[in-house]
């Protein structure tokens, strides 16, 4: 087993996904990680192509389904057929790029010397947190972790957006998989706030959450490379983002009754994701490991 296995859900983004999955190959080293794909039975090549992908590259394993289940319930079932990493697993988008060789070292050992640290994230240009937010969710704190003659950077903060999240062994015991309503919301294919409710999820465990920003001059440069995604209704893929916008609206009081049921420990922050196994069960096309 390796220390890590990076597993992203795709619906219909070849071309993002192409880019993201060519950047990890490209930034992490093969003896660190297998990168798992799970496509949502898309129809824009995208099957095909990790199929070629998965069987010319070792470290690349393909889960073809044929419908689309959604962010969750696509990595929940990523994350149980790859079995984890021996030190944690990530979760990432398919429209995410990582410009700088090396994260993937300083993230194994920044969760192997804070077992307390449940999630340690990758940070978008675009985030709001900082350090006088005044909103303390969002608000951080700066933390340098010296490692093996290393200062590596941190921000620690409560909120820590899944674009490119490592989840520590240490805690999926009691933390299990990810959550994000969708046995409430099937049968549409649920999106969103799978990453703020694993980090209410993670406070109620006493688990700490923080962003890699670098170590010692270097510094952590993530794209988020969906040209697609904001207001313009001209945009190529307008209709999702404002279908996206739409969904979050709609679950909002769900997402902040569970968030505050979390927080007071009337709600388990445990989830094991046997919903979202059952429901995928017949719909696997083909699993190339």
């Amino acid at each position: 087993m390796k220390p890590i296995a990076i597993v992203t859900p795709t619906f219909n983004r070849l071309l993002m996904v192409k880019r993201s999955v060519e950047s990890w190959l490209h930034t992490v080293p093969e003896p660190l990680a297998d990168i798992w794909v799970i496509d949502n039975g898309s129809e824009d090549g995208t099957a095909e192509w990790v199929t070629s992908l998965a069987e010319e590259v070792e470290r690349v394993k393909a889960v073809l389904l044929d419908k689309n289940f959604g962010t969750a319930v696509a990595v929940n079932l990523g994350w149980k057929l790859s079995g984890g990493g021996s030190v944690g697993i990530v979760k990432a988008d398919s429209d995410i790029v990582v410009n700088t060789s090396g994260f993937m070292e300083r993230i194994l050992a920044v969760l192997e010397a804070m077992p307390r640290l449940g999630i340690l994230g990758l940070r978008r240009k675009d985030l709001i947190e900082n350090p006088y937010h005044p909103d303390p969710w969002y608000r951080s704190e700066y933390l340098d972790l010296q490692i093996d003659n290393e200062t590596v950077h941190l921000e620690t903060c409560s909120h820590i957006m899944g674009s490119f999240t490592a989840y520590n062994k240490s805690v999926i015991n009691d933390f299990g998989y990810l959550a994000q309503l969708q046995e409430d919301r099937w049968p549409d294919p649920a999106y969103g706030y799978d990453d703020s409710l694993a980090c209410y999820r993670m406070i109620a465990l006493g688990f700490r959450r923080a962003f890699l920003r670098g170590w010692d001059d270097v510094s952590v440069s993530i794209d988020h490379v969906d040209p697609g995604e904001g207001d313009k209704p001209d945009s190529w893929n307008g209709v999702y983002t404002r279908w996206k916008q739409a969904e979050a609206g709609t679950w909002m009081a769900r997402y902040k009754e569970l968030a505050e049921g979390y927080v007071r420990g009337s709600v388990s922050p445990y989830y094991d994701a046997q919903w979202d196994f059952a429901i995928t069960e017949g719909h696997i096309v083909k699993v190339i490991d």
